[in-house]
């Protein structure tokens, strides 16, 4: 099988999509609930916030954890489901809600949202397969016929479910726990450093990198900031810094390959007319973590000067930024920020306020900058000899 074909294959998957599309829909509730958390973190240190307040947003917690994943089947349906058979989609959600209550009650709310995912995948990949089934009846008028089409296989999806919730729980605990097994091995160094090398090989194949391999992670992510976000609260130890916030405020300074030093480079010390035509703008957007202007325009894709500091530049800032989180000089992200902010500020708010991520977030982009200007340097005098020669 050729890269060509996985990829394709991950792109044009449909239930991978609707995963994707689910989350990316609840992005600005994630937004607004990680403000609440800075907030409350803020009020806490001045401690103008009682235990008793923080037993109760803890349990609204709970009841967010809950609702986003009924929200993720919903998206799911809506977009795997078609449009005849639309009450299937309320059915779904439905029957995923129903372990919902399941996990409130055995406090494992936490895992809801990453379970649901799936589970609705699950749901309407068997909905669909029993929708094939046709009753049919000369002795009946076509309207029952109809309709028994329509109600057996929500009678047996409801059977399964109900015999799993009340009798094959055990399944239920299992599921749950697989799936954080596997996000501690994806928040893992090892895994870390895979992402990078496989987003950044894709991006010099002239692939989407984050795109394919974002498609995979991203429930991952999105879980380990859920759980983040609920140490926060309950005062725990952060657990997890793999997340995707550590992706962006830390590896991908500027945009994929961690190019802002590259842009700061161009804009200050390019020479050749053509890096210099779209230094200013190359730079402005990179600030932001929009760095086509520089995939595209340098080029970085299928140039073979930049495939080293492509590669060495965000693989060394999440050495630095892992190891200065994992030994408590800065503070791992616990909650998510907009990812249009500069980097230091992005990562100020992820961190709740630590002055350190700041230190450590320039200290990032002067390596981004010290690892790709030898090979800035020797591309701009290329270019300037081309140049000369026209």
């Amino acid at each position: 099988m050729t890269i060509e074909a996985i990829v394709n294959g991950i792109q044009q998957n449909k239930y991978l999509n609707a995963m994707k599309t689910a989350i990316i829909k609840v992005a600005f509730i994630q937004i607004g609930v990680a403000v609440a958390i800075f907030m409350i973190h803020i009020f806490d240190q001045r401690k103008m916030i009682s235990a008793e307040t923080f037993n109760q947003v803890a349990l609204y917690y709970g009841y967010y954890c809950i609702l986003l994943g009924i929200i993720f089947t919903f998206v799911m349906a809506q977009a795997l489901i078609p449009v005849e058979r639309e009450y299937q989609i309320y059915t779904v959600t439905f029957f995923v809600m129903m372990y919902g209550v399941r996990f409130m009650e055995s406090n494992r709310f936490l895992e809801f949202p990453i379970v649901a995912l799936f589970l609705a995948w699950i749901t309407i990949l068997a909905s669909e397969k029993l929708s094939r089934m046709q009753f049919k009846s000369k002795h009946v008028p076509q309207a029952v016929n109809d309709y028994m089409t329509k109600l057996i296989p929500i009678v047996i999806l409801l059977i399964l479910n109900v015999l799993i919730l009340v009798q094959f729980t055990a399944i239920i605990d299992l599921s749950a726990d697989i799936l954080v097994y596997v996000t501690r091995f994806v928040a893992s160094f090892g895994m870390v450093i895979a992402t990078i090398l496989l987003i950044c090989g894709f991006w010099v194949l002239g692939i989407h990198g984050v795109a394919v391999i974002g498609t995979l992670l991203r429930p991952f992510w999105f879980y380990m900031m859920i759980v983040n976000g609920y140490q926060v609260i309950t005062k725990q130890p952060i657990l997890y810094i793999g997340s995707e916030t550590f992706f962006q405020w830390i590896v991908w300074l500027g945009g994929s390959g961690c190019t802002l030093g590259l842009a700061i480079a161009i804009r200050f010390f390019a020479k050749s007319e053509h890096l210099k035509s779209f230094g200013k703008v190359g730079l402005n957007s990179s600030l932001f973590n929009i760095n086509e202007t520089i995939l595209f325009g340098v080029p970085i894709v299928d140039n073979k000067n930049f495939r080293v500091p492509f590669f060495v530049a965000p693989i060394v800032c999440a050495v630095v930024g892992y190891g200065a989180m994992a030994w408590g000089y800065v503070s791992i992200p616990s909650i998510v920020s907009p990812w249009v902010l500069p980097a230091p500020l992005g990562i100020f708010i992820s961190s709740l306020g630590d002055f350190r991520s700041v230190i450590l977030s320039l200290i990032l982009i002067a390596i981004s900058f010290v690892v790709y200007f030898p090979f800035f340097k020797r591309y701009d005098r290329e270019l300037q000899a081309q140049e000369h020669q026209r």
